[in-house]
């Protein structure tokens, strides 16, 4: 049985209310595997190595702040009992790209610009009292970070995208990654996002804006560049306290 097929399996076995026609797979998520239902439900599958309590870390936190956000985020309505997976209704629009929102106008881009300053204020302002409780990561230190992200750059992330990249893109980003491992910073710790590009941004046909797609982060330091994650991802919300 292929991936796809494994994938329905268990969401029908999990979800028998839930009924589709068409079933679309997404692999080339870092942390997910994806199914798209008719175009109307989006069901994330965590992979193997990540770990479930992730997962229902990401889930508790979109609730909350779903509640506070001025932006729309995906809104599970189905979480597995063993918290591997879950779904949510698609969040319609269409990928807010460089070149859509090159052509917009100079009123619709400060419009844009405008929400998603308001959105991360509304992340950073998050009281870390109340981002502890979703189970978010204590700070330790700036050098244990840096040693997280040296590990994570070499074992998963340099290994896997390597190949996918020419040589100067390979040269710059050893060299990002090894000027960044070896700064030094005084940080005040926050709830931020790692992952805010284009792809993760949802165009409505109305003109605004939602955050159907994004990959928060650990906001200790500028936002970090290299983390790579599926368009729907919560999964790398994380605080230092």
């Amino acid at each position: 049985m292929n991936l796809k097929n494994r994938l329905i399996s268990k969401l029908r076995k999990e979800f028998p209310q839930v009924k589709f026609k068409s079933a679309k797979l997404i692999t080339k998520g870092w942390d997910h595997d994806v199914l798209v239902l008719d175009n109307k439900l989006i069901f994330r599958f965590g992979k193997e190595k990540l770990y479930k309590t992730s997962f229902a870390r990401e889930i508790k936190f979109l609730k909350e702040f779903s509640k506070i956000s001025n932006l729309k985020v995906p809104n599970y309505l189905f979480q597995s009992k063993d918290k591997s997976f879950g779904g949510y209704e698609i969040i319609k629009g269409y990928e807010l790209t460089p070149k859509i929102y090159k052509n917009l106008s100079q009123v619709k881009k400060r419009k844009i610009t405008k929400d998603l300053a308001k959105f991360l204020t509304i992340l950073h302002s998050l009281p870390l009292t109340k981002a502890k409780k979703f189970g978010f990561k204590n700070y330790k230190s700036w050098k244990k970070i840096l040693e997280e992200k040296q590990k994570w750059f070499n074992k998963e992330y340099y290994p896997k995208m390597t190949r996918y990249l020419t040589t100067a893109q390979n040269a710059f980003i050893k060299k990002f990654i090894t000027n960044f491992c070896n700064s030094q910073r005084s940080i005040k710790p926050v709830l931020g996002h790692y992952d805010l590009s284009h792809d993760h941004i949802i165009m409505n046909k109305d003109g605004t804006i939602s955050v159907g797609c994004a990959n928060p982060g650990s906001a200790t330091a500028p936002e970090f560049p290299l983390e790579k994650s599926l368009y729907v991802s919560w999964r790398h919300t994380k605080v230092y306290l």
